[in-house]
């Protein structure tokens, strides 16, 4: 077996060094018995060589998607991650950051992406013992982001009503901020019906809270009627919002 460089006794020491040799292997092992691109392979030494990583499944949720992965070292620390492209728009890159893996069943998860939004993905991964990075496969999974779901808002106990504005509603929201919200009313117990007009609208898709609007029914209250409100949140994009807590006026 020839060897293609020369080396010294301090070279042996450093490769084989307990700070050094797991990094160091990869030169020990060229110098004596050449390059990949030579024939050599880079787990014919010691055990150390590129590492394997076999994708099993994977999810998605409005924002991420997680793929579920077997890791196989071959003797160092795996570094794993995901990149992936929209479909409507190739050019954009969304890629996630390293992370160590050890042998055995994992994930690794793409976050910061759209909701409602089908991605192309693949697997990057290297160990310290490659100069590059390796890919799970070469033609891209895909996956679609799911759609998100817009919390309920929470109507306050501070209705109030006048003859000229209707009923004056405050309310708080949570989560992704909503742009609209469709507003319902019943009396007395009846059946719920959609609101007439909705005006004066406070703080709709700041962030800020309570948001508030005046609320027209079209249906004049008699004495002693019982009004009762609920809303729902919405945003283009989102799933619509569960109903809302029921608040009521007493005339």
């Amino acid at each position: 077996m020839a060897l293609s460089g020369n080396f010294s006794l301090q070279d042996v020491y450093d490769e084989f060094h307990p700070l050094y040799a797991q990094k160091g292997m990869r030169w020990m092992y060229e110098r004596i018995i050449g390059t990949p691109s030579s024939g050599g392979k880079l787990s014919d030494f010691s055990g150390y060589g590129s590492p394997s990583v076999t994708r099993t499944g994977d999810s998605a949720d409005p924002e991420s998607i997680t793929v579920n992965i077997d890791v196989t070292t071959n003797g160092t620390t795996t570094y794993v991650r995901l990149q992936a492209n929209p479909d409507y728009d190739p050019s954009i890159i969304e890629t996630g950051s390293w992370v160590s893996k050890s042998n055995g069943s994992t994930t690794v998860t793409l976050s910061g992406l759209e909701d409602d939004t089908t991605y192309s993905y693949r697997i990057q991964y290297y160990n310290s013992f490659g100069t590059s990075t390796y890919y799970e496969q070469s033609s891209a999974y895909s996956q679609a982001t799911q759609q998100g779901t817009l919390d309920a808002p929470s109507i306050r106990n501070t209705i109030s009503y006048s003859a000229l504005n209707g009923y004056d509603i405050e309310w708080d929201t949570t989560g992704p901020e909503p742009t609209g919200f469709s507003i319902e009313y019943r009396v007395n117990g009846g059946s719920w019906s959609g609101v007439n007009n909705i005006t004066n609208k406070v703080n709709w898709g700041s962030g800020t809270d309570p948001k508030s609007a005046d609320i027209v029914t079209g249906q004049l209250p008699n004495p002693f009627d019982f009004f009762e409100f609920r809303m729902r949140a919405t945003r283009s994009g989102y799933t619509t919002s569960a109903y809302s807590n029921i608040r009521g006026y007493q005339h």
